[in-house]
């Protein structure tokens, strides 16, 4: 069986991921961590046949901890997770050679694709086990990136969601409430709302609850 390590900051989403590992009896999860340090620490001193790491985590991120696995040498294949659709993300991870790439949401098949990828590439000894032209194509051209194949839900607009992401990106440590992003958007709190549920739900944003307002409770969110 292969032993497979698990870098996800979100606790359900590293859940989500060890089910579907799990559900390949060839695999089995020998470890979760929810930053990257803590991970580069465990495969430095325990041999792991693929990681699954995630590009946006608090303290050492995983574009990082990619590049630091390759820089030290370590014999581990990688699939990226990411809730990115960005370009810069995709020529960085390329540059340094992953399985794959998943772009956040994404089905149990297309994770398994990545496993049953990774399990050829093994079998037959392939040394350049990466991502090769073709299925960079089929990123690049997927619902994720680009408009042409990706309907947004009702309600959605890709501007404003573009504006909303920059926003958060500007101070990712700080949480934001709907009403502090309404505010300097100059849009409704019920639009922000609506928006900042489609982000949570793709797993780009984190909501807290804020009960250090001298009053009621708010809703606060972080940028991942």
């Amino acid at each position: 069986m292969y032993k497979v390590l698990i870098v996800e900051d979100d606790p359900m989403v590293a859940m989500i991921n060890t089910h579907y590992v799990e559900q390949d009896s060839r695999f089995y999860v020998v470890q979760s961590f929810r930053n990257g340090n803590d991970a580069f620490k465990y495969l430095s001193e325990n041999q792991v046949d693929l990681a699954i790491i995630d590009v946006y985590m608090p303290v050492l991120d995983g574009l990082s901890l990619l590049k630091k696995i390759r820089t030290e040498e370590i014999n581990t294949d990688i699939i990226m997770v990411t809730a990115s659709n960005d370009k810069n993300t995709l020529d960085t991870v390329l540059n340094f050679g992953v399985i794959d790439y998943l772009v956040k949401p994404f089905v149990q098949e297309r994770f398994q694709q990545a496993l049953d990828k990774f399990v050829e590439c093994r079998v037959q000894k392939n040394n350049v086990c990466v991502l090769d032209q073709k299925k960079i194509d089929e990123i690049m051209n997927s619902e994720h990136f680009g408009n042409n194949n990706f309907e947004l839900p009702k309600g959605i607009q890709e501007k404003t969601l573009d504006k909303i992401r920059k926003y958060l990106r500007e101070d990712t440590n700080s949480g934001h409430t709907s009403e502090q992003i309404a505010a300097f958007l100059d849009i409704s709190k019920v639009t922000v709302r609506k928006y900042m549920h489609y982000l949570t739900k793709n797993s780009e944003v984190i909501e807290q609850i804020n009960y250090d307002t001298g009053g009621r409770p708010c809703m606060v969110y972080f940028m991942k």
